[in-house]
């Protein structure tokens, strides 16, 4: 009898790992309408490079904080109102002071004179976007004035990568990470990409994404996955061949991705069902040949975002 017991429980014990080992999450976003949002985005994009075996510093810090509101659920996607609410730039040059413009300070500094009276107006306009359950931006709809006010700001070189219509769109993409379409246990991994447009040519960026569970921080559960970024161009290839802006106009340029590392991670509240956070970091390391001279830059980009209830 004692034998038979004990078979039956090592048998439910069994049973019991075997219902843990396939315990599966389904993440999806839950959509509202009328639940109001305010959304973080922020990025930092920073070169290193020798010159005269010195180290130079360029690069751009960029923070958007969007008013968030579900207009409406529409054929299961959510149609999102987004509304510029702050806007902060800070720009690095090569041995020039830093410039910094925020549009929430009461006064900004003279040598931000021009990125203010790009940036400024901007605070206030909306766009749309349409977002399925996965996460993945269907479209985003730009209207007439929004897009007058951002090609106005585009017409600042510096301001061009991120403060455009296309600019704009390839941030999102960026910040509301694609969610796996079926459900997923611990380890499943799955992959989404954001193709870009850049000074060095068109790029391709894979997050290959793996799952990692419940994390409990005081009270509130989350779900959580580990993201692997990387960046070739968009061809898949480590290499471009083309046309490089430099000193006012186009010269041959031969681009190569000599080395990469990357890491991130994001949360999902499955009780509100929205990812509320995103963190990104990758480094790469450029060799551009042009036709009198050879650079190697090390750039760092960082990425983070957050979605929270409207305070």
């Amino acid at each position: 009898m004692n034998s038979r017991i004990g078979w039956l429980l090592g048998l439910a014990a069994i049973l019991q790992c075997a219902a843990v080992a396939i315990a599966a999450d389904k993440l999806a976003w839950q959509f509202r309408p009328q639940e109001k949002l305010t959304a973080t985005i922020e990025q930092e994009i920073v070169g290193r490079a020798m010159l005269d075996k010195k180290e130079v510093l360029t690069g751009t810090r960029a923070l958007l904080r969007l008013r968030w509101e579900t207009e409406k659920v529409e054929a299961g996607q959510g149609v999102i109102v987004l509304k510029f609410d702050r806007l902060l730039v800070v720009f690095l040059g090569a041995g020039q002071a830093p410039v910094r413009f925020d549009s929430a300070a009461k006064e900004n500094p003279p040598e931000a004179k021009e990125v203010s009276a790009a940036l400024g107006p901007l605070v206030g306009a909306e766009l749309r976007m349409r977002v399925e359950p996965s996460g993945k931006i269907a479209s985003v709809e730009v209207p007439a004035e929004t897009q007058r006010l951002l090609r106005r700001a585009a017409a600042s070189g510096r301001l061009k990568q991120i403060f455009s219509p296309e600019g704009i769109e390839r941030l999102l993409r960026q910040a509301i990470p694609r969610l796996p379409e079926k459900e997923i246990a611990i380890e499943d991994k799955w992959e989404d990409e954001v193709r870009a447009e850049t000074a060095l040519g068109p790029t391709k960026t894979t997050h290959r994404s793996t799952y990692r569970g419940e994390v409990v921080s005081g009270s509130e559960k989350r779900r959580e996955w580990t993201i692997e970024p990387s960046v070739t161009f968009a061809d898949g290839t480590n290499k471009h061949t083309g046309k490089l802006a430099l000193g006012g106009e186009a010269v041959d340029a031969v681009t190569t991705i000599a080395a990469q590392s990357g890491s991130g991670k994001a949360s999902f509240d499955p009780v509100a069902g929205r990812v509320v956070s995103l963190e990104l970091r990758h480094e790469m390391t450029l060799e551009t040949k042009l036709p009198t001279t050879a650079t190697k830059q090390q750039v760092t980009t960082t990425t983070k975002a957050s979605i929270q209830v409207e305070k």
